[in-house]
């Protein structure tokens, strides 16, 4: 019976904890009726411009910018342990940190960033919020708080 008892116990805990780490992913539509998982990568393409946001399964965040000749082909950067990388993806701007969201209000917090073309706003501690309306489980179109810019990202 104890052993019953503890299983039962168990799989209660790993189900709670499951649907807890689950939600953390999710937006909703603005009334609530669609829901997106956003966890993977999303990109918005503006002429030359590539926007890029990384959503990871534990609530890490990515967001960048790249492509066109302004920042370069590959950026340098010398980490805070003297290691060195090449960055050709986010060959602009990037910054990292960690997200939740609220409805359909997406909120990254910047942890780390990386400003190559100075078309980066956010400092280190900053919060940003976006709104974000769901046209498919593929395509969002995500206004950014900052510059009140509206593009439509697609998952890759």
């Amino acid at each position: 019976m104890k052993k019953i008892l503890f299983l039962a116990c168990l799989l209660f805990v790993a189900t709670m904890l499951t649907g807890c780490s689950g939600s953390q992913t999710v937006i909703k539509s603005a009334d609530g009726s669609q829901k997106v998982d956003l966890t993977g990568t999303w990109v918005a393409k503006d002429g030359n411009t590539t926007y890029k946001m990384i959503f990871g399964s534990d609530g890490s965040f990515t967001y960048g910018s790249g492509g066109g000749s302004h920042g370069g082909p590959a950026q340098l950067s010398v980490g805070s342990d003297g290691d060195i990388s090449v960055d050709k993806e986010f060959n602009r701007w990037w910054y990292k940190g960690t997200y939740k969201t609220s409805g359909n209000i997406l909120i990254a917090s910047c942890d780390e960033l990386k400003n190559y073309s100075g078309g980066l706003s956010s400092k280190k501690g900053d919060t940003n919020n976006f709104v974000v309306n769901i046209v498919s489980n593929h395509e969002l179109v995500i206004q950014t708080s900052g510059t009140g810019n509206t593009r439509t990202y697609k998952r890759q």
